[in-house]
């Protein structure tokens, strides 16, 4: 499925994490970029290629607010995990 559109696409998306130093964030001291990229990364690829989301209870919410509870959901993965 990796065709020249994907390599273009996975390019821009390591340029974006650079240019805009998403390693380096932190929310409360914690480095959530590396959590979190593979989940944006496939949304990217859903809303390009128009591709359904499977089995999801967050089918129809936008991106945002897709992006905004696994936000949220950071905290708790860091200090409710064992």
């Amino acid at each position: 499925m990796i065709g020249n559109h994907n390599l273009e696409l996975i390019d821009k998306f390591i340029k974006f994490e650079y240019e805009e130093d998403l390693f380096n964030k932190e929310i409360q001291g914690v480095k959530y970029w590396h959590y979190i990229r593979f989940s944006i990364y496939n949304e990217i690829l859903k809303q390009k290629y128009n591709i359904g989301q499977a089995h999801s209870n967050l089918s129809g919410k936008k991106f945002i607010t897709k992006f905004w509870l696994q936000l949220k959901q950071i905290p708790n993965f860091i200090l409710k995990n064992p």
